[in-house]
């Protein structure tokens, strides 16, 4: 083990980061604790060229359970009447959670960077991608590092004009994430499962 308590406690962290749907709407931290770490991970969150493309919309109370009524009657049209139930049953437990964090990129940015980057056009999309997953990453992890439970749900882009409209947000924001967040009633008795073994995922050149 590396003797470094940093390291240690930040590994220990990851690995309480778990998908958890048992989530109630009460949170061991205050609002403004909430407000001030998604500042914390927008000022510290790397992106591509530096673009600061990482959008974050933070819903609670009312708004929040808003959104999973959005999405709810936008995926009722492409589910089998049969199976509605259990999305129903789904979005129920979303809703009693404490809140939602809606990740999108900045399309206008993004469009930008295309013009200002020609030889580099075709990678601007995957570079976004990037900067949303390091940004969700970073909202995951510190969450799970209060014993603030979450899971992350990816229902774009069906859902993305009707949150936008909800919510009254700019067109040209690129929907990436949803990431449901509230207090853990009961921790996922799954073990982290590794479907390939580590050692066929790592490959190590070089002087020892």
């Amino acid at each position: 083990m590396i003797n470094s308590l940093d390291y240690q406690t930040l590994q220990r962290t990851a690995e309480r980061r778990r998908s958890l749907y048992d989530l109630s709407a009460d949170l061991p931290i205050t609002t403004e604790e909430l407000h001030g770490l998604l500042r914390d991970i927008l000022r510290t969150t790397p992106s591509g060229f530096n673009s600061q493309t990482a959008r974050l919309v933070l819903l609670s109370g009312a708004e929040h359970r808003q959104a999973w009524d959005v999405i709810q009657r936008c995926v009722q049209p492409l589910t089998e009447p049969a199976a509605f139930e259990k999305t129903v049953a789904k979005m129920d437990g979303f809703r009693r959670a404490a809140g939602t964090i809606l990740f999108f990129e900045d399309g206008e940015i993004l469009r930008d960077l295309e013009q200002r980057f020609p030889k580099f056009a075709n990678n601007v999309p995957l570079f976004s991608a990037h900067t949303s997953a390091m940004h969700q990453y970073a909202a995951w992890t510190q969450l799970a590092a209060l014993n603030i439970g979450a899971n992350l749900q990816h229902y774009n882009p069906v859902a993305d004009d009707a949150l936008k409209a909800a919510f009254n947000l700019p067109q040209a924001w690129e929907l990436h994430a949803q990431m449901v967040f509230g207090g853990i009633l009961s921790p996922t008795g799954k073990p982290r499962e590794q479907k390939r073994p580590v050692e066929e995922r790592l490959v190590v050149l070089g002087e020892k």
